[in-house]
């Protein structure tokens, strides 16, 4: 009967034992399991981050490229707007100049009816057509003339403007088409004045004044 106790003893405490035993490789697969649960999370949640700080980074770089091309582009339009307001001002200052040498041109053959012959500027239209009225319009506002009042500028026209290199020729033509007569010899008088002679019962006479730089010539 005693043996028997201690048989069933032993029994129980291999039971138990065994017990335990399979109570710690649960546990110990547990262990292991929510190990391997974590590591993954953890891959996981790195995966993630690289993914969010690969899409940031990209989204960085995009944004960067747009801020660059608009900048570019911003550069090229203030670039064509220069290029634009720069022709447009020189076409203003073209026609800014053509119509000055349109009006002068007009005031001096037309435009003086109410003065006195004697206070009137007087120019061959060959003459005025041909010297470089703007050129003297630009000097005319650098010493200070008023723009646009050209009654002023042309009497400024008419004591600065350039003598013409070929003014003997055009006079020549002037003389010609207004008396049908031939120059035969231009003699200095002083200044812009100059004697003309032409061919009378075979001698020479004086025959008119001219200016060489208006291109007027009187008897």
């Amino acid at each position: 009967m005693k043996r028997i106790r201690i048989i069933l003893s032993v029994a129980i405490l291999l039971g138990t034992l065994s017990g335990c035993g399979n109570q710690k490789a649960t546990s110990n697969d547990g262990k292991t399991d929510n190990t391997t649960t974590v590591t993954e999370s953890a891959t996981d949640a790195d995966t993630k981050d690289v993914s969010k700080t690969s899409d940031t980074i990209e989204k960085n770089t995009k944004d960067e490229n747009k801020k660059n091309n608009n900048e570019s582009k911003n550069i090229v339009e203030s670039k064509d707007s220069t290029e634009k307001s720069s022709d447009s001002s020189k076409i203003k200052t073209s026609t800014s100049d053509n119509s000055v040498k349109e009006k002068v041109i007009d005031y001096i053959i037309n435009g003086q009816v109410n003065k006195p012959d004697a206070q009137k500027l007087k120019w061959s239209k060959a003459f005025l057509n041909k010297v470089d009225i703007d050129a003297v319009y630009k000097q005319y506002t650098v010493d200070g003339g008023k723009a646009d009042d050209i009654e002023n500028f042309a009497n400024y026209l008419t004591q600065n403007a350039p003598t013409l290199d070929d003014w003997q020729e055009l006079f020549k033509k002037d003389l010609y088409d207004a008396y049908k007569e031939k120059v035969v010899k231009i003699e200095h008088l002083k200044d812009d004045s100059y004697q003309v002679y032409i061919e009378k019962d075979g001698s020479q006479v004086p025959y008119v004044v001219v200016s060489a730089q208006t291109g007027y010539f009187h008897g």
